[in-house]
């Protein structure tokens, strides 16, 4: 219930009450010794951090939760938290970081035989291939993600990704598309930031 109000919060952006309703949760959980409850609020609370534009705080918390998923022996969960700490920590650590991480949860998504999270990291490191200006990597890797198909949160990059390099193909309906389905899913699921980069992303687009 109590881990609900903090859902309830967070959802109405009053992001400050979500974190410390999650933080209370997390100090009951350690006290019955539930690590699963422990790391689904120090996921949510990270989450937080990173929608309120921390992402240098959230990266360490979100690396902790993706060690005790590990633990756990939920493989698949902790290669996409992973992917979370290398998307908040690549300002601050740089590409190198952030494509070791990339590459180990593709990795491991594929020894798990997970298409749909594969799908996602190749998403997201198309969207690292846009921003270094490889557009034929970027390119490449939409593809091969889209080939799998798949639905995870991760995907807005690919609806991000995809609207970008078609826009630079000179394909403006296909660029529209996929801007318009990025701003749906971000609308969809309440992201401030997503929303933001939602936004940026279809200007040009409607612009040209």
């Amino acid at each position: 219930m109590l881990s609900a109000q903090g859902v309830i919060a967070y959802t109405v952006d009053d992001l400050d009450e979500a974190r410390r309703i999650w933080g209370e949760c997390r100090a009951i959980y350690e006290r019955i010794g539930d690590s699963w409850g422990v790391s689904r609020t120090m996921h949510l609370s990270a989450a937080v951090l990173w929608q309120r534009g921390d992402a240098k705080s959230a990266a360490p918390i979100f690396r902790e939760v993706a060690s005790i998923r590990r633990a756990l022996g939920d493989d698949s969960a902790a290669a996409a938290i992973e992917v979370k700490a290398a998307l908040c920590a690549v300002a601050d650590e740089g590409s190198e970081q952030f494509l070791r991480a990339i590459d180990d949860a593709l990795a491991t998504a594929r020894r798990l035989g997970d298409p749909r999270l594969a799908a996602a990291v190749l998403a997201v490191k198309a969207t690292w291939a846009l921003s270094v200006g490889d557009l034929p990597l970027a390119r490449g890797l939409l593809e091969e993600s889209e080939a799998m198909g798949g639905e995870h949160n991760f995907l807005q990059f690919r609806d991000s990704v995809g609207a970008r390099v078609r826009r630079l193909d000179g394909h403006l309906d296909e660029a529209r598309r996929y801007a318009t389905n990025g701003l749906a899913y971000a609308a969809r699921v309440h992201t401030p930031v997503g929303t933001a980069e939602a936004l940026d992303t279809i200007a040009p687009i409607i612009a040209a």
